[in-house]
Parts: structure tokens; sequence; C-alpha cells
């Protein structure tokens, strides 16, 4: 993942079970016998998604913490309390959400539980529209297809040239934003829900979903940048909660159900560190002289006697893209909170502002009053939790995040009852406290299908209401 490259181009650097409606709805993990070895599984059941998300967001802390950096700041173990302090209140609202079932009867069924109209129609909208997606992002007309290809082909055999000319390249073409809006809708959707869909896609279908993932990696690889592929692997990661879920879960160890996540976050760290050495035309990182987020390493740390010499520039380089947004952060304590009316929590949010209400909000937010401190606003990572106190200042940001985690918590139990939207409202939420280490891109990246999708699914499912429906007629079905 690379830096948000703030208000000029915010919002546009990414774009981005299985269930039978016919079978009985799942039990309540509460119904799962207990007793025995199969007592942890439900609670593991019940509980993974938060145990993934808060266990990995701790562990970047950790990273962060246990660093070989003389880490230059004063508030570093402010800093590290607040995210503790974020993450417990984040398990907190998860645990409420969890509990909380507002479902009126058995039979309820509110719009888009199933998958099966919002993935055709997500199918079809996007097959007709990627062009435009793509075209924005690239500042290229939507018919210039073989333009963006040449565009993509330069990228991949030269990484540096593929990830300069596409900084400052979004919608600086032909193509309108009101099209990429409206196709945004959609499209920032459509990852997801083929994901969650997977297993229940015809054998043509699934032919299709592989080409256009294969053709959304390709983009990514050739403009040299790691955040769309991150987030499609963190999203694929989500789905796959939902494949296992059953009334018996299968005896598999613990051991064995830590593979997938494993092997998802060292291919993730390992393609991250390969690419920031193609867009550096593969030239070695000097430990000796490297500095992270102007920090100077410490060579007689424990650390680097642990780790093999060869892997030091890998290391380091971890240390630097988990660690910088908590070390800035803890500048941003210092500064006072400016109120922004709630527009900048994330870049698309600040660039939305800016264009259509004439607002500029951006001066205002911690991000770029940081540059006192000589750290600057686009170039380098900000945390999330940076990004939302610029709305809710810090002191609102543990709050805000336990209303994330609970809303995060209620989609993880309607889902597993079989509700599509549900599913795929819990995959962008846990993606945002996913990322909180980091910028807030995926927000921003999710955001127009955020404001629609989110509201509307919170509306039709924390106060259930169903089309054509009367609550007598609710009544009667409890009854």
């Amino acid at each position: 993942m690379e830096p948000s490259s703030g208000r000029h181009r915010a919002g546009h650097d990414a774009q981005y079970a299985v269930v039978n409606e016919q079978a009985p709805l799942l039990p309540s993990v509460e119904t799962v016998p207990r007793g025995g070895f199969h007592a942890a599984r439900p609670t593991l059941q019940k509980y993974k998604p938060i145990l993934g998300v808060v266990g990995f967001n701790l562990f970047t802390l950790l990273v962060f913490i246990t660093a070989p950096v003389d880490w230059q700041t004063d508030n570093f173990v402010a800093v590290c309390l607040f995210v503790v302090l974020c993450q417990v209140l984040i398990v907190l609202g998860f645990r409420l959400g969890r509990r909380t079932d507002r479902t009126p009867s058995a039979r309820f069924r509110p719009p888009l539980f199933s998958g099966d109209l919002l993935v055709n129609c997500l199918f079809a909208i996007y097959l007709l529209s990627f062009p435009v997606s793509y075209a924005y992002r690239m500042g290229a007309s939507p018919f210039d297809v073989g333009g963006m290809v040449h565009t993509i082909v330069a990228g991949l055999q030269n990484p540096q040239l593929g990830y300069s000319s596409a900084l400052g390249r979004t919608g600086s073409g032909p193509t309108p934003w009101t099209a990429y809006l409206v196709v945004s809708i959609f499209n920032q959707l459509f990852f997801a829900a083929g994901f969650l869909y997977w297993r229940r896609l015809k054998r043509a279908l699934k032919a299709i979903f592989i080409v256009i993932v294969a053709i959304d990696l390709i983009y990514w690889v050739g403009i040299a940048t790691s955040f769309g592929i991150v987030s499609l692997v963190t999203t694929f990661g989500l789905s796959t909660m939902f494949w296992s879920t059953r009334r018996e879960p299968r005896s598999f160890p613990i051991a064995a159900r830590l593979v997938l996540p494993i092997l998802l976050l060292g291919a993730t760290i390992g393609f991250f560190s390969h690419n920031l050495y193609r867009r550096s035309n593969f030239t070695a990182v000097d430990v000796s002289r490297y500095r992270v987020a102007n920090s100077p390493l410490i060579f007689d740390h424990p650390a680097f006697n642990v780790i093999p010499k060869p892997l030091w520039p890998t290391y380091v380089m971890v240390v630097t893209y988990f660690g910088q947004g908590y070390y800035y952060t803890s500048f941003a304590f210092n500064l006072e909170f400016k109120p922004t009316g709630f527009l900048s929590s994330n870049p698309a949010l600040v660039s939305l502002a800016e264009s259509v209400m004439g607002i500029d909000v951006w001066s205002d937010t911690y991000m770029h009053r940081l540059q006192r401190y000589g750290i600057d606003e686009f170039g380098v990572w900000h945390s999330g939790y940076t990004w939302f106190a610029s709305d809710v200042s810090f002191y609102g940001v543990p709050p805000l995040l336990f209303v994330l985690g609970f809303l995060f918590g209620f989609s993880w139990t309607q889902g597993l009852k079989g509700d599509f939207l549900s599913r795929v409202v819990f995959i962008m939420f846990g993606n945002v406290l996913l990322f909180l280490w980091a910028n807030n891109t995926y927000l921003s990246s999710v955001f127009y299908a955020f404001v629609v999708f989110v509201p509307f699914w919170l509306f039709s499912r924390f106060f259930p209401v169903t089309l054509g429906v009367s609550s007598s007629s609710l009544a009667n079905t409890s009854s």
C-alpha cells in the first residue's frame, strides 16, 4: 500500500456463503451444543472476525513498539495506550453488536437478503461499465482500451515509470467524475460480492470473475501500487469466514484454521516487499544509512540479532510501513482540534467536499497541519485514527470505533443467518477496521457504495422493514 496523495487525487487511488435461501436459517451460535473439546469451536466461530481484525492491528502496534528505531517523539506511550484503548472498544462494540438481534421473526427476509438479485445486477453493471472506472483512474477515455493497455504494459516493464505516471493522473482525462461516481456505487461492491457468492456462481460466471480479478491485479502491478492487491487479499480473507458456517463445524484443529490467514499475511508482506524493490528499480536498501520516518535505527537492538542480515532491508521496510502511521499520530496529539464539519474522515470525502460543495476542509485536518513538524501531508501514511480524529477529535475516535465495532458485530450476526447484504457490509466494516494502522484509503475506495448501501442496510436490518409487507403481517408471522 502507498501513502495517500491527498485531495488532488483523494478517494480515487483504489476502486474497490455462500447462502442457499431455500435452506433453513443457520441457528444462533448460542444453540450449538457446548462441552468438551467442541466448546471452544462455537466461541471461535462467534469471535473469529474480531480476533483477526484486532489481532492484526495489535500485531502492527507490536511491530511499532518492538522496532529497532529511536522514535523521536514524546508521545510514544500515549499513542500506544490510545491504540490499545481503541481496540478494546472495538471488541466491546463487536460483542454488543453480535448479541443484538433485531429480526422480528424467523421467516423475515429484508431486501437483498438473497445474493441472487444483487450479484446478477453487480455482474451486469460491472461488465458494462468497468472501462469507465479504469479510464477515470488512468486519465483516459473509456473507449481508449488500447491506450490503457499500453499504459499498463509500460508500467509492467518499468515499475518506476508506472508508479510515477499514476500519481496525479486520476480524473485528469475526458471521463467525467459523475460517470465514475454512478458506476462506483455498484462496482465498489463487486469483488466482495463475487468472493462471497463464489460457490454458487455458474462455471461461466466463475471464469468471468477470475478474468476480472486477474485484470485488476495486473492493473495494480502495472502502476506498482500494493493497495489494490492487499485490499483484494483482505476482502477474500473476510469472505472466507462465511464459507465454513454450518450447524456442525468440521473438526479442524485450531492450527489448521490458521494456515490460510498466515499464508495470506505472508504472501501479502512478500509481495509488498517485492513491489517496493520493483518500484526502486531493485536498488537495495542501505540499512546502515536508513532512517524510519526521520528516526534513526538502533543497530544493537535485539531484533537485529534475531533477524538474518539478508532480511534486514525487508524488515526495515515493514517497520516503516507498519509504524509510520502511529509515529505521525503521536505528533498530532500536540495539535488542537479544528472542526471540519464531518467532511474529512477519508480522501474521497475531502475531495467530494471540495469539488461538489466548494468547501476546503483539508487545511483544518491534522494531516495538513502536521507540516509544521516537517511531516509531509501527502507523501506519508497517516493512520486511520488521525483521519477520523480530523472529524471528531481524538477524544471522539474511541466512541466512533466502538460504534463501528458494533456494526461490524451486528453485520456478522446477520450474515451468519444467511443475509447476503449483511455479509457484503461486514467486509466493508472489517476492512475499514483492519486498515486503521494505515491511511483511510480503503474507506475512500468504497466510499460511494458505503454511503448508499450502508444506510439502506442499517435501516432495513436494524429497523427491520419489508417491501410490501405490513406490520400486521409481520405480527401474524411472528405469532
